[in-house]
Parts: C-alpha cells; sequence; structure tokens
C-alpha cells in the first residue's frame, strides 16, 4: 500500500489526489456500497458505471493539477 503524499503509477498521471478528491471519490464508493450491500448479484454494467465514475474523477483531478501549473 502506498503511503499517503507518494504517488501511485497505477494511478490516472501518477500524481497525488487531492483531498477533496479523495473525498468526492469516497462518497462514490460509498453510494455504490449502500446500494449494491444487500444484493446477492451485482451486474457487470453496474460495476462498469462505478469504475468509470471514480476514473473520471481522477481524469478531471489530474486536468485541473495540469491547468493550475500553467
Amino acid at each position: 500500500m502506498a503511503e499517503q503524499g507518494t504517488v501511485n503509477p497505477w494511478v490516472v498521471g501518477s500524481s497525488p489526489t487531492s483531498p477533496a478528491m479523495t473525498k468526492q471519490i469516497t462518497d462514490i464508493i460509498d453510494n455504490a456500497i449502500k446500494q449494491i450491500s444487500g444484493r446477492q448479484l451485482v451486474s457487470s454494467a453496474e460495476m462498469t458505471d462505478l469504475l468509470l465514475d471514480i476514473r473520471l474523477h481522477l481524469m478531471i483531478n489530474e486536468e485541473l493539477a495540469k491547468s493550475e501549473t500553467i
């Protein structure tokens, strides 16, 4: 597990996420867990949507970080 503040090469853009972005991503995951926690089966489409939402938020954060450094 990567230490807080370190760069994880598996994360889009390989830059540390901001606390606000981490909170948004955590909220997305928490909401998805609430929706699927009582179910026996979760469709692959639902899991794909969740992963794409997380990826989108990471990409937005990366673009915002790039624009702030210019």
